[in-house]
C-alpha cells in the first residue's frame, strides 16, 4: 500500500521519539476490511491520520465521515484507544506528542529483532518471542556458537 507523505513523516517522528515501532495498516477485525494506520498491538493504542480534511478528500465527505465513525466505534468495542490526527497535527508535532504521552508509562517494549510491541513483565526481556531471541542470536553467532 502506498504511504502518504504524512505517514512517512509520522514514521520518522516515531523513530526520532524512540517509540516502539507500530504495525502499519493493522486489520483489527478479521471479518472487516478496516485498517488502523499505526497500531501498537500490545497496549491496543492506534493513530489514524485524517488527510485531506479541508480539500474534499474521503475524510471530509459525508460517506467518509460515517465510515471513520463506524471504524472508530468498532475499534473501541475491541478495546482499542484510537487517536485521530489531521495533517496539521502531524506537521506541527501535536500527533507525536499525543502518542509519546499515551505510550510513556505503559509497561511495553519494542522487540529488538522484529520491532513488535509486547508487554514487559520482566524488565530484562528484549524479545517478544523465543523465535525472535533465537533469530537474533543466530545472526550474532553465524557459526552457531562453535569455535
Amino acid at each position: 500500500m502506498k504511504q502518504s507523505m504524512l505517514e512517512v513523516l509520522f514514521e520518522e517522528q516515531v523513530r526520532t521519539a524512540r517509540l516502539p515501532k507500530p504495525e502499519r495498516n493493522h486489520r483489527f477485525l478479521a471479518d472487516r476490511k478496516y485498517e488502523l494506520d499505526f497500531a501498537w498491538i500490545g497496549p491496543k493504542i492506534a493513530l489514524e491520520i485524517e488527510g485531506a480534511v479541508w480539500s474534499g478528500g474521503a475524510h471530509g465527505r459525508g460517506s467518509g465521515i460515517v465510515r471513520d465513525i463506524e471504524k472508530g466505534n468498532l475499534a473501541a468495542q475491541e478495546g482499542w484507544v484510537l487517536f485521530r490526527a489531521t495533517g496539521d497535527m502531524v506537521n506541527d508535532g501535536t500527533a507525536i506528542a499525543m502518542l509519546v504521552r499515551a505510550l510513556a508509562d505503559l509497561p511495553v517494549r519494542s522487540c529488538e529483532e522484529c520491532g513488535q510491541v509486547f508487554d514487559v513483565r520482566d524488565k530484562r526481556m528484549r524479545f517478544c518471542t523465543a523465535r525472535c531471541r533465537q533469530k537474533k542470536w543466530l545472526a550474532e553467532h553465524p557459526q552457531g556458537g562453535s569455535k
